[in-house]
């Protein structure tokens, strides 16, 4: 890709290179949630959160095709299937599911072992 851009200046030199970003869509008004929500799957049981949720049942979790976004519900880790739109590398669109703008979601467990993740970060959507 060959991109022109204004050197008057002479601040650019030949062999430096550049990140540019190209906005190819845009969307206003839309629920995104972090892109390390979409990755998020819970530790098998027995490997499951501490410091007050109780245990995720077998049936808790699932190898369901598509999209999911974790939430608590009743003190349990439940998914919620989603349908997802663009991306700019760290914020998905959520096209279609069962959030609400503000909703917290499930980014990271405090469980032991190698099943933990180990990814920081806040677990809400703008």
């Amino acid at each position: 890709m060959v991109v022109v851009v204004d050197n008057t200046d002479l601040r650019l030199k030949p062999g430096m290179t550049a990140n540019v970003s190209i906005i190819v869509a845009e969307r206003k008004g839309v629920i995104k949630v972090l892109n390390v929500a979409l990755r998020f799957k819970p530790p098998e049981k027995g490997n499951g959160p501490r410091k007050g949720m109780r245990p995720m049942k077998s049936m808790d979790i699932t190898e369901e095709k598509g999209y999911g976004i974790w939430i608590l519900k009743d003190g349990s880790p439940r998914r919620v299937r989603v349908t997802t739109g663009i991306s700019d590398g760290t914020y998905t669109e959520l096209v279609s599911g069962d959030l609400n703008p503000g909703q917290e979601v499930i980014v990271e467990t405090l469980a032991k072992g190698k099943e933990a993740n180990k990814r920081p970060g806040p677990g809400f959507m703008r």
